[in-house]
């Protein structure tokens, strides 16, 4: 018998190598519509962390979304004021 590696199926290293490549491009969709959609931000800081997203490969869409998620929370957040 030949017991050789098949060319045509992917090893593991092959397979992770693919689906950390596809955690990437999730990553940024996922922050370019969370960057994108938050109102409160000023074009200005949309551009820089779009551009971030692109530049830094997986540090950039984690600072878009978690900046995102952060403003959200706080517009969300009601203002109270002491007399």
């Amino acid at each position: 018998m030949n017991d050789e590696v098949n060319p045509i199926i992917p090893t593991a290293w092959e397979a992770a190598v693919v689906g950390a490549g596809a955690a990437a491009v999730l990553l940024v969709v996922a922050a370019l519509i969370l960057v994108l959609s938050t109102k409160s931000f000023s074009t200005g800081v949309r551009i820089a962390l779009v551009f971030l997203a692109f530049v830094a490969p997986v540090a950039g869409p984690l600072v878009g979304i978690v900046l995102a998620l952060l403003e959200r929370r706080k517009a969300r957040r009601p203002l109270t004021v002491s007399p």
